[in-house]
């Protein structure tokens, strides 16, 4: 049975990092064994062609594909980033919707859409004459 551990702030901070750097160093250690795989592959294809593949041949096209693998991780990364932020901004306009004044904007929307379809006055009409309205009115 396992209890959970409550740390603070910073070092859960630091724990995700560390986190997201053993994910990719993980990922990195898959596309190097992909990379490998290629380069064995390809190996024969350069025999066949006449091409006599040393091993810094090897070297420098397995660097080139880390290159290029590291570079699409890096903006696969940066998108991730991106799209968190964008889904806590919108997490935090929803939270800004759930007040009560934005709810009220959001009824008068509604309402105002409601009216221009459905009627021939105009909502602004209609709340200019419940503008006058008081509860003194009601009673005499």
């Amino acid at each position: 049975m396992t209890f959970p551990v409550y740390v603070s702030e910073a070092e859960a901070k630091r724990l995700k990092k560390v986190q997201a750097e053993a994910v990719r160093r993980q990922r990195t250690t898959a596309e190097i064994g992909k990379m490998k795989e290629l380069l064995y592959e390809l190996k024969p294809e350069l025999k066949l062609m006449g091409k006599k593949m040393d091993q810094v041949e090897v070297l420098n096209r397995f660097l080139e594909l880390y290159d290029e693998l590291d570079h699409q991780l890096l903006m696969a990364e940066r998108r991730k980033t991106e799209l968190e932020i964008l889904m806590s901004n919108n997490i935090e306009e929803e939270e800004v919707m759930r007040t009560p004044l934005s709810r009220k904007r959001k009824v008068d929307q509604f309402e105002l859409s409601e009216h221009a379809a459905f009627s021939t006055t105009t909502y602004r009409a209609k709340k200019q004459k419940m503008s006058g309205f008081s509860i003194d009115s009601l009673l005499s």
